[in-house]
Parts: C-alpha cells; sequence; structure tokens
C-alpha cells in the first residue's frame, strides 16, 4: 500500500497509484490534505502469495506540501508599447485559475518593479505604486501625467499565496 501520513504520524490519505511503462509509481495528494511540512508517504510492500505483514517492507520518505502559484495573468490592455492612451487607463487581464484578486504595479522605472511572487504591494516603487482588485479589469484611482512613459505587471493570488507576475508592459 501507498500512505501519506501527517507531520504526527496520522494516516490521512490511501494514496492510489498508476505505473509508467519505466517502472515508475505517480500518485496525487487529494486537495482536502492541505499543505506544510513534515508530510511523509510510507510505501508497504509484500508479496502476493504471502500474508501481508506490513512491518516486513516498509520505506517512508519525508517531504514538504506546498500550495500551488497562480500563474501569470495574460495582459490584454494598454497595449504593449501604445501612445496616447486616455488617462486614467484601465487595465485587463486575463482571470487566472486559483487567484481570487489582482494586483497591478505601475511604476515610470521598469526595474523597480517586482518579481516574487509574494509581493504585497508594500514597499510601493519609488517611482509608481501598486492597487488591488477583484476583478480582471482596473481602472486607476491615483492620477498619471500625460506625456510619461509608464511600466506595469500583473498578478493574481488568495490569501498567503503571491501568483506568478506577467510580462512587463509599458504604454503613454
Amino acid at each position: 500500500g501507498l500512505y501519506l501520513l501527517a507531520p504526527n504520524g496520522d494516516q490521512v490519505a490511501t494514496l492510489s497509484t498508476n505505473r509508467s511503462a519505466n517502472g515508475s509509481y505517480n500518485w496525487q495528494i487529494p486537495t482536502n490534505v492541505g499543505t506544510g511540512n513534515g508530510f511523509k508517504v510510507k510505501v508497504v510492500a509484500w508479496a502476493s502469495n504471502v500474508n501481508p505483514d506490513p512491518r516486513a517492507h516498509d520505506f517512508t520518505a519525508s517531504f514538504n506540501i506546498s500550495p500551488q502559484v497562480p500563474a501569470a495573468p495574460e495582459l490584454f490592455g494598454p497595449a504593449n508599447g501604445s501612445t496616447g492612451v486616455a488617462l486614467p487607463p484601465t487595465f485587463a487581464w486575463k482571470p487566472v485559475s486559483g487567484a481570487e484578486s489582482y494586483r497591478i504595479v505601475i511604476s515610470t522605472v521598469e526595474s523597480e518593479l517586482p518579481t516574487d511572487p509574494g509581493y504585497s504591494g508594500s514597499p510601493e516603487p519609488a517611482h509608481g505604486f501598486s492597487e488591488s482588485t477583484t476583478g480582471t479589469s482596473h481602472t486607476l484611482k491615483r492620477a498619471l501625467a500625460a506625456g510619461t512613459t509608464y511600466y506595469w505587471k500583473a498578478h493574481g493570488g488568495r490569501p498567503g499565496i503571491g501568483g506568478e507576475w506577467s510580462e512587463a508592459r509599458s504604454f503613454t
């Protein structure tokens, strides 16, 4: 058998396996298990013609379960490199699986845009700011200067888990 053990040693799931052609086994951890450190997989093996003795042939391996990070959103607008964008601009992107909210970061300096999925909007870029929304479009609440080139990125997330950032875009 193949069993998932919680950090306290309790069996939390019996894992079904799929054997691949090369002899390796794959399994999926149930989503209701949660996340954390110190989970273990216990493998108990025995010959099919012998009364199973789970103490005879067992192996335990430890691992951590990390939450899945939402993918980077596909940006719709403003279009990259666009000029004459009406102020305030409306930003739009494709929804991301697993995201409950989105954050956009705007700056006049592209290198100030975040890359860390855990970025929560603080500190704000020295030459910009961030805003969050629960939708897939957002009109800025802060004023921008006409004729200025701005760079922006977006990402989705949920409480305690930030997603991957989109590529940077610019508009004037």
